[in-house]
Order: structure tokens, then sequence, then C-alpha cells
């Protein structure tokens, strides 16, 4: 017999028609059903979006039963349901959200099951990747593509470039199906593309890629002319120290410690502006940075004697290089420059001064185009002796020897007693001076010298001396005037005393430098100390004694009169006269 249309089982029962009665029953099942296929043409890559079917998927296959018959559809272990629409040929179904591969597809059909076919879920694409210019610290990135499955769903990223790709952090789908959201790792370099794996199903590589930072110098410090390692700071700079080079005037320099955003690195010794400093990180350079070694600083100049020499500079950053270095001495317009000798390199210089006097002379050093201004000065001029070691209160000229004279006679002033003397004279050059003392007396006067402003030590100058050679007249009368002949009793108005036996005698007439005359006070006695003193300066020891009558009339009359009692004498044409006694109170 023919079976009709149908699904699952069914019982037959065979009838006698002449006796209308069943003879014979039977079940008979229908053939179960059987996928063949699944036709995904109309989706992209024949997957399934992660999303799920925005249109319906066909199962291909046999015994589904009749059109319009609602199927149970089972994927992946989800009960969904489809209906035949395809008489027994086909069954449509809308597919659920998902991910990965080999999810396995069957149906049921009164009861009896299909075998099992398996379906993939498409897998990740990324479209694009915010931002695409990441610093090398890192940064969180915003990944937009397709099939990244519901939030929650389990996926990594990676950046790929040569060599193992680098896994992101903290990856996360965002937004359902269309959005990851990560945190990029610290790296170098450009050209990092992006991967995307969901459930063991990884995105091709394409377009997306984000670019590590160029390397970016934003500061470098002023360098010591003798170098060393310092912090330059900036941007990108990585954090491996392998990755780096350091190109200082376009030689090749090492790298000591780094981290994003600062690099010690070395700088060999030079001086001068206009250096370049530039980075190479991961074959990626930054633009060349300019930066400057340190000006000199100028601590110490010596002095130099006014004859010339060795001049020491001290400081710091002064360079090595003696073909950078230059000494000028003077004016700015007219300075003599020196050549000049590294002492200690960076710190200490010798350039050779030339002969001159004064103080403050400017100096100018130029090191590798830096020009540091300062000035030295000349030895101070130092009198050592003098010569002859006393002067005739005429005067004359004196000889003074010692250092640091000069040889600009316009340059020099002797003072004595803070008084300028006239035509000091070089007798030999730094060494030597001459000078005419003026008329004058006295002792112990200061004597210096000043040589273009810098005075020397002081010295004491004495004039010569009072001599006594002869006093007339030879015996003393009380009242009468003495002659007293010599030298050295100074100009006139000098400062002249005679002092006969302790008592001061009236100097009344001076003939400069050799004759005075001077009244004789009242006094008896012979042998008498009789010294004269020129301004200060006390002269020889000339003995004198009183006329004998005089002594006569003073023994004739003390005789007579009583000890309590004194005279006043006086006299008149060679002859003495009583002009009073006077009784003179007890004591």
């Amino acid at each position: 017999c023919t079976m009709p249309e149908g699904t699952g089982k069914t019982t037959v029962f065979f009838i006698n028609k002449k006796k209308l009665e069943v003879f014979f029953s039977a079940v008979v099942p229908y053939a179960e059903p059987h996928i063949d296929t699944v036709d995904l043409d109309e989706y992209e890559f024949k997957r399934v979006p992660t999303a799920g079917g925005t249109s319906r998927l066909h199962i291909i296959g046999s015994n589904f039963g009749p059109a319009g018959r609602v199927v149970p559809v089972r994927m992946g272990g989800k009960d969904l349901v489809g209906g035949v629409t395809l008489p027994h040929r086909r069954i449509s179904f809308v597919p659920p959200p998902g991910i990965g591969t080999h999810i396995t597809l069957s149906v049921e059909v009164d009861g009896q099951n299909s075998n099992e076919v398996t379906v993939d879920y498409q897998i990740p694409l990324v479209t694009s990747v915010s931002p695409e210019l990441v610093p090398t610290c890192g940064a969180e990135l915003v990944i937009t593509g397709d099939n990244y499955g519901a939030v929650g769903t389990p996926v990594e990223a990676s950046l790929v470039s040569a060599g193992s790709p680098i896994k992101c952090l903290n990856v996360r789908v965002t937004h359902e199906h269309t959005q990851i959201t990560c945190t990029c790792p610290a790296g170098t370099g450009r050209g990092k593309r992006i991967q995307i794996v969901v459930a063991h199903q990884s995105s091709e590589l394409g377009a997306a890629h984000i670019d590590y930072g160029d390397p970016t110098i934003t500061q470098i410090p002023s360098i010591p002319t003798k170098g060393g390692e310092f912090e330059v700071t900036g941007t990108n700079f990585g954090a491996w120290a392998a990755r780096v080079q350091a190109f200082v005037d376009e030689k090749s320099s090492r790298v000591g410690c780094v981290s994003h955003t600062s690099i010690w690195a070395y700088f060999p010794e030079g001086v001068g502006p206009d250096h370049t400093l530039r980075l190479v990180i991961d074959g990626y350079q930054s633009a060349q940075h300019t930066f400057s070694y340190a000006v000199p600083v100028i601590s110490r100049v010596s002095r130099v004697p006014t004859c010339g020499g060795v001049l020491a500079v001290d400081g710091d950053n002064l360079g090595r290089d003696t073909s950078t270095l230059s000494v000028s001495v003077g004016d700015a317009d007219g300075g003599a420059t020196f050549p000049v000798e590294v002492k200690i390199p960076h710190r200490k210089l010798y350039c050779t001064a030339p002969p001159g006097t004064g103080q403050n002379i400017p100096l100018r050093l130029r090191v590798g185009g830096v020009t540091c201004a300062t000035a030295f000065s000349y030895d101070k001029p130092v009198i050592a002796s003098a010569s002859p070691a006393m002067l005739s209160t005429r005067g004359g000229e004196l000889t003074l020897t010692g250092e640091n004279f000069g040889n600009d006679l316009a340059c020099v002033t002797v003072a004595l007693n803070c008084k300028p003397c006239s035509t000091p004279k070089i007798a030999s050059a730094h060494t030597q001076l001459s000078v005419t003392i003026p008329p004058g007396s006295g002792k112990d006067m200061p004597l210096s010298v000043l040589i273009a402003g810098s005075e020397s030590n002081t010295i004491m100058f004495s004039y010569a001396p009072p001599k006594i050679a002869n006093v007339e007249p030879k015996k003393l009368r009380a009242g009468g005037t003495i002659t007293i002949t010599g030298e050295n009793f100074g100009p006139k108005g000098g400062e002249v005393h005679a002092i006969l036996n302790g008592v001061l005698a009236e100097v009344s007439v001076v003939v400069e430098h050799t004759v005075l005359s001077c009244h004789v006070p009242t006094g008896i006695g012979k042998n008498l100390h009789f010294v004269l003193v020129v301004a200060g300066a006390t002269s020889n020891d000339f003995p004198l004694s009183y006329d004998k009558g005089m002594h006569r009339l003073f023994r004739t009359i003390s005789e007579r009169l009583e000890a309590s009692m004194r005279i006043h004498l006086n006299q008149n044409s060679k002859k003495w006269f009583v002009l009073e006694v006077v009784t003179a109170p007890p004591h």
C-alpha cells in the first residue's frame, strides 16, 4: 500500500474487506529527520554573527514533515523553534547570539531526533582603534568592530608586530558585540596591529593599528664642560635602555637609566652653545634638541707683578681644549689676546699677562664662543728700602728700592707725610724709583708710593737731626744773644727750639739750615747742656757757661741772705744790680 505523508511513528491496520475485520496491525515509523547541510548563503563568511541572525538560517535535509509544521531546533544547547518552509526538505529558524566554532545543530520531528551538524559563529572583526597614537607608557584603547560577543564575554586583545604578540590588559566587551575596551601596555615603535581572540577565534590582521609616540626631548640641563651623565626629560622614551640610542653632535653616546619621561645620557667634554642631542628609540627618532655647555665661571684671579708674569685663573667650566680658549686683557675694543695653558682641565688656566700697573684691569675669558668677564690687579708696590737713610734738611734725591713700581712715570706718585713729592723718576723699571725730597725737617714721617692708584706699604723717613758746630759768644750773659752755627736747622718758619740746661731759650733769628740766634735766659753755671730741637729731632749736646762775674755776685749775695729769701737780678752795662729781695713763703 502507499503510506501517506507523515512524521514520527504510525500504526498500520490491515483489514479484510470481505469480513470487514482487522486481521493484522503494525507500528510503522517514518524515516528520521536528517540534516544534510545548513544554508548560510545569507550570512557573510557563511558564519553566524555573534549577535545572532538578522535573517533566517535554513537547515537542508529530509523527513522534516509538511510545510508549516513547527519543529524544535537545538543549537549550541539552546532550544529554539523553527518551521518547515519547504515540505520535508527545509527548516528555517533565527539563530541565537553566541560565539565559537563547531556549534552543534539538530532538529526533532515528532520525537525523532536528527543527526547533528555544526555551524560556526563569525570571527571577530576589527575596524578601528582609538586613539591611534599612544604614549610609550600605555593608554586605554577603545577597539571597534564586530563579533565580540555579549558584555562579559571573555576576550583577548593583543598588539602584533614583528616578534611575539603583546597582550593588552583589562580587556572587556563594553558594547554588545561591537566594542572592546582595554589597557594598552607600555611599549615603543609603530605599526602595532590589533588582534582580538574570542572563543579561540582570532581576528584577521587588518589596517587597524596603533603607533607609540615618537620620542620628544623637552629639556636638557646645562652640561658642565667636563661632561658626564645627566638627566634628559621629555616624553615617549619607553622604559628599555636596550632600545634607546643617543647621539650627541651626531656621535653615538651611551645611555643609562631610562623611563618614559627621562633618560640619563652621557655627554662628552665640550664647550659653548649650539650642540645637539638626538634620540632613536626602537628605530624611531626624536627631533634634534639643542643644548649648551655651562658658561665659564671665574672664582679667583691671581695678582701679577708689574713686570708681567703668569696669571692664574681658577673657576669652573673652563674647558680643556686650548684651541677653544683665549684670554684678552684691557679694554674690550683694544685689549690684547694671549694664549692659554690648561693647568687643571675645566678648573684652572694659566696665561702670561703683560707688564702693567693698576687695579681691576678688565679680563675676558672666552671659552668656546662664550665670554666671561672679570678683572685682575697687578701686585701692590712694595718699598724695601730707602737710600740714603737720611737727608739734610735742605732735601735732596732719595732712591727707593722695592718691587712692582711699574715702568710708567705717569702712574707714579711718591708722598712724604701725605704730601706728594715732585719729579719722581724711574731709576730701574719695576724695582727702583728716585725722588727729590723737598727741604724740611722732622723725623719718622710716613713715606709711601702710589702706583696707578695702588698704594704701597709705608716706611718712616727722617731728615738728618740738627748739628751744632759753634756758639758765639762763648760766655753767656743773661738777656744777651748767642749765635749758633751748624747744619740741618731746617728752613725758615720751621719748628726750632733752643734749650739751655732744661730752660727754653727764645729763638730770634733763623738763617735757613745753618745759622740761628736766640736770647740767653737768666741763669748761672758752667758746662751747661745746650741742645737744639728741630721738628722733634734733637741735636748734639754743646756745653755752655755763664760769665764768672755773675758767679761771684751770686755767691756774695747768697751768703748774706737767709735761705728763705730769693733775689731778682738784672744786668746793665756789664754790672749786676739787685732789683729786689723777696721773702719767700715758708715751705
